[in-house]
């Protein structure tokens, strides 16, 4: 293994070493980047977690609300079983595959289950996500 790490020295490997330079800094920033991503992944896979985690029950709701309590009742060990499931579940979310289990949108689900309240704090949510890039301009 010396043996190649000296050959690196020479002239001719030049090109070679810029280049494992730029993967091993690409590599940091990556690292990085996924830390400052799974942070909020975390919180509000965390918030779902408690917020579903519970049964809900519903005592003179409409029709369109106690579906989606028995919705979220039934499918809440799938979608939010575990911090694992609930990360994953909100990653699905952040990159447009929020369904249910039974394939409804899982957003609509908790619109009717959970009202406005639960929109209002997703909205603020992908709004601190998504706002840093948009036109695909970084936040400087």
């Amino acid at each position: 293994i010396t043996r190649v790490v000296r050959l690196l020295k020479f002239e001719v490997f030049r090109d070679l070493r810029r280049m494992l330079d730029g993967v091993i800094g690409g590599i940091l920033a990556l690292f990085w980047a996924m830390i400052i991503m799974s942070t909020p992944v975390y919180i509000m896979a965390v918030l779902l977690r408690q917020l579903a985690a519970e049964p809900r029950t519903c005592k003179g709701c409409s029709s369109e609300e106690e579906q989606a309590v028995v919705k979220i009742n039934t499918y809440s060990r799938e979608l939010f079983g575990g911090l694992g499931r609930s990360m994953f579940t909100v990653f699905r979310c952040l990159t447009d595959g929020c369904a249910n289990v039974d394939g409804t949108p899982l957003l609509v689900t908790f619109w009717d289950a959970y009202g406005p309240f639960f929109i209002v704090v997703y909205t603020i949510y992908m709004i601190f996500i998504l706002h840093p890039y948009r036109k695909g301009e970084p936040l400087r």
